[in-house]
């Protein structure tokens, strides 16, 4: 297993490829799949009635939502997203947000009313021992099971991911089903579908494949560093270590160092996970570093009003020329509130778990209470900064509770009157909302204020889910940069 580095934060000069040839292509069912199910965590998971909440809240029909989304699902990260929302939904007590009861009140949580999401230091288990019988009757861990890949890749050095079917480029969206994978191993589960592999803990080894493969430096074609300005510290590199004392992060695409805020939410969460599955809080402590190497590059430094937005995409070199993807610095609200929603699910391992030391893997790393404050402080910081910037950007927009699609500019009254709805995306709004929630839920979110706001977006939200299940119009993921919004199919 390939091991993280030990950090170091210096910047190098490096070269990078004159050009890469790839592709973006994802089909229009990913317009329709986040706003939604991520609305169904925030209605089962914490809205639990109307306890704590000042404004009456919209309802959804959420089975029709999940209808949608199930339907609609085509690529790995919508199949890990979709994942762990059902999780979340219907099954929280497998995940870092252990479900509170009905009627639990974020503005004044019991401590007593949840479940610990890590018994005695480990993953949930599924199983006779475990939280259900058996794991197949978890929807989330049957839905999983189809998708992800456990056979070995052919020779080493072989791209691996965990989905089964064929990738789009990104090293890191397949990592998003990590989450799942790892209970299956839990639950002893075979794969149905791979006979050879039955007995011997594919799903195991498929973590593990895909950990080393987001951590093993691939000499495919050149070097693949890249340093972002001259007030970088941190060299960006398709693959992730140290190397000559220097810090990498994992570039989200194979082909190309490229980071985007997506990521965020991808690769980290499933780390954390890891560091539980394996009893090491490495894997942890790489999480948190893998979000503050993007938010080195990404964030916004030298804007007040923005300090702590993250732009969408940036790449090596800076512009990749028209026929390649991808590269989009504009500030996508959607791919922070993938950021936002990634360090809330982190802050969740690292607040809510502590190892189990009769099973502390040999030579593991061990975090004292300072290293794991360091954590958190960043985490809270980063977490923050991007809240504050958006709630300013919402005060000014009273006219209208969704976020525009792009936080660049100031919201414009004359604009929201013309077009309406056009620039703003229900999607994203709703990710931001259920980040909100999630901080309340983990008494970690430092302006309680905050949840009233989050009221407004959920409800703004869930008026733009229509009879059928699907939210629209939301922004066009079919493109980057993702400018256009989409009524539906």
């Amino acid at each position: 297993m390939t091991a993280p580095p030990t950090r170091s934060w210096v910047a190098t000069d490096s070269d990078a490829p004159v050009s890469f040839q790839q592709s973006r292509s994802r089909g229009l069912s990913t317009l329709l799949i986040i706003g939604p199910i991520l609305l169904a965590w925030y209605l089962s998971t914490y809205l639990g009635g109307t306890a704590g909440h000042e404004i009456e809240l919209v309802d959804i029909d959420i089975s029709k939502v999940l209808k949608q989304n199930l339907a609609l699902a085509k690529h790995s990260w919508e199949h890990g997203v979709l994942t762990h929302a059902l999780l979340e939904l219907q099954n929280p007590e497998l995940s870092v947000f252990a479900g509170p009861g009905h009627g639990f009140d974020l503005r004044n949580p019991n401590p007593g009313a949840t479940l610990e999401p890590f018994p005695e230091g480990k993953l949930p288990m599924c199983g006779r021992s475990g939280r259900y019988d058996e794991w197949t009757s978890v929807k989330a861990l049957r839905y999983a099971a189809g998708k992800v890949q456990t056979a070995k890749p052919m020779k080493k050095g072989e791209e691996w991911w965990l989905y089964r079917e064929e990738q789009d480029g990104s090293a890191a969206d397949a990592a998003s089903l990590g989450w799942a994978t790892l209970l299956l191993e839990r639950a002893g589960a075979d794969d149905p579908s791979n006979p050879v592999a039955v007995g011997r803990n594919a799903y195991g080894e498929a973590v593990d494949e895909m950990v080393d493969f987001l951590f093993r430096d691939h000499d495919r074609g050149g070097n693949m560093r890249f340093v972002v300005g001259l007030g970088s510290t941190v060299d960006a590199l398709r693959g992730i270590g140290q190397k000559d004392g220097v810090s990498w992060a994992i570039s989200h695409r194979v082909h190309s160092p490229q980071m985007w805020a997506d990521y965020a939410y991808m690769s980290p969460p499933f780390l954390a996970a890891y560091a539980v599955a394996r009893q090491d809080e490495k894997w942890l402590v790489e999480a948190v570093e893998q979000i503050k190497a993007y938010a080195e590059v990404l964030a916004v430094k030298d804007d007040h009003d923005l300090k702590g937005v993250w732009r969408h995409i940036v790449s090596q070199p800076r512009h990749l020329g028209e026929d390649i993807c991808c590269h989009d610095e504009g500030l996508w609200l959607t791919g922070n509130a993938w950021a936002l929603a990634g360090m809330v699910r982190v802050l969740g391992v690292l607040e809510k778990w502590q190892p189990n030391t009769r099973t502390r893997a040999a030579k593991s790393t061990n975090l004292d209470d300072s290293k794991r404050q360091y954590g958190r402080t960043e985490l809270l910081r980063m977490s923050h900064e991007m809240l504050r910037a958006m709630h300013g950007r919402a005060l000014q927009a009273p006219w209208d509770d969704l976020l525009e699609n792009y936080l660049d500019h100031p919201p414009s009254r004359e604009a929201f009157e013309l077009y309406g709805p056009n620039n703003s995306d229900p999607a994203g709004t709703a990710l931001v909302a259920s980040s909100i929630y999630r901080l309340a839920q983990l008494e970690t979110l430092e302006d309680l204020s905050m949840l009233d706001w989050a009221d407004k977006m959920y409800n703004a939200v869930a008026r733009h889910v229509d009879n059928t299940g699907f939210l629209t119009p939301v922004a066009s993921v079919t493109g980057v940069p993702s400018r256009e919004l989409v009524k539906r199919l």
